[in-house]
């Protein structure tokens, strides 16, 4: 991990999107940070201190040193009050980061002459006035680093950034208009620390998985043929069924538990089996993208798969994500897994997470659908007694 303790860092449009999460990387990295945002819209529109002044906080509620500053990129007078303003409160200047900038996404033909000078304002004169009003400074310490940005809409058009938009619409990206670029950011933290990426890591927790899912085949089928001949029954399986699908196998008189039955057995049985059938050849039913519930989610499957694995799929700490343990990652595994193979287990009712106060309070019925139920009796199985905390993709299984 690169340290920037001592480093003094200004980074232009960093109210929002690819630029807060520069700003507050280098933040976490040990850097004082001079936050630049004139607070327009992404097309140019308006002024506000609002989001400079936020991502100062932001960084300052962490530990972090921060000012703002809302002067715009187009005046080299505007930034070279900012090259001055970050010496004096925090005694040097280092690094220039240049990601501001705003989108006019017209073709020629419609293009004014009002689009054309705002783009080229913001893009190319605010590069050079960050240059201009920096370079001297640098040469006379000898050192400091330049960052700037460019797009590759100048070489594939508008159709391009058609698609781009709509790729933003359909992963709901639109709404953090930086989203994707902190996703880049993230990803790119959590490979230089030596984490794996989202399918790959799966891929690798699928042994662990295996083993949780087997465990369950296991007991299952010695707790039916055990319950058919009369002989005693495992207290661990018993346990677990009436913990995670609220089943038990005496009649009960009140609450939410019922009785088990030898179709609910068959049941969650038939259910295991097909989950260690996936985790058995798991070619093209897994993958690494955007999940479509947003960034934050680290994994979701629709029926039929595949199982989509997103960044927040870690084994290491970044800006962009928490890290997550061995066994919260297989929970989540075998959770995804149950997504494949039952069409009633996305619904609101059912999908309800093993860290939730609602999940003790499912109904039997319901929860012989709900794919936390699965990954929790298999780890209860496997642990000989009920996880505490539970594991899984929520808090507070998310270290474990």
């Amino acid at each position: 991990m690169i340290e920037l303790k001592g480093q003094v860092a200004i980074v232009t449009g960093a109210g929002r999107g690819m630029g807060r999460a520069i700003a507050k990387l280098f933040a976490e990295r040990g850097a004082s940070v001079l936050v630049n945002d004139i607070g327009s819209t992404m097309e140019g529109d308006g002024a506000s201190a609002a989001p400079a002044e936020q991502v100062a906080s932001e960084i300052k509620a962490f530990g972090g040193r921060a000012a703002h500053n809302s002067e715009t990129v187009v005046s080299l007078a505007a930034v070279q009050r900012m090259v001055e303003q970050a010496r004096d409160l925090f005694g040097g200047f280092h690094a220039a980061i240049h990601p501001a900038g705003i989108s006019r996404r017209v073709s020629l033909v419609d293009m004014t002459e009002e689009d054309w000078d705002l783009v080229v304002d913001t893009h190319l004169r605010g590069a050079f006035n960050v240059a201009r009003a920096s370079i001297q400074h640098f040469l006379d310490q000898d050192d400091g680093a330049y960052v700037f940005f460019t797009s590759t809409g100048g070489i594939y058009g508008q159709q391009t950034a058609g698609a781009v938009s709509a790729v933003e619409a359909r992963f709901n990206l639109g709404r953090d208009g930086g989203v994707a670029g902190q996703q880049v950011l993230g990803v790119l933290d959590i490979l230089l620390q030596g984490g794996r990426l989202a399918a790959e890591l799966a891929v690798l927790d699928l042994p662990l998985a295996r083993t949780k899912v087997g465990a369950a085949i296991t007991a299952l089928t010695s707790f039916a043929k055990s319950r058919a001949s009369g002989a005693a029954l495992s207290s661990v399986t018993v346990a677990a069924l009436r913990v995670h699908f609220r089943l038990s196998i005496a009649a009960p008189t009140i609450g939410i538990t019922r009785q088990l039955t030898d179709a609910d057995v068959t049941l969650i049985l038939g259910t295991f089996n097909q989950v260690n059938g996936l985790l058995l050849a798991p070619a093209n039913r897994m993958r690494s993208g955007v999940p479509v519930n947003g960034l934050a989610t680290p994994a979701e499957s629709p029926l039929n798969g595949p199982i989509t694995f997103g960044p927040g799929y870690s084994d290491v700490d970044s800006h962009f994500t928490t890290r997550t343990g061995n066994n919260s990652r297989a929970a989540m595994v075998m959770h995804e897994s149950v997504h494949v193979f039952d069409a009633q287990s996305g619904a609101v009712n059912i999908h309800i997470a093993e860290s939730s106060p609602a999940y003790d309070l499912q109904s039997a019925d319901l929860s012989l659908h709900n794919p936390s139920s699965y990954a929790a009796f298999a780890a209860h199985i496997a642990l000989g007694r009920d996880p505490n905390p539970r594991f899984g993709g929520a808090p507070p299984g998310d270290a474990l």
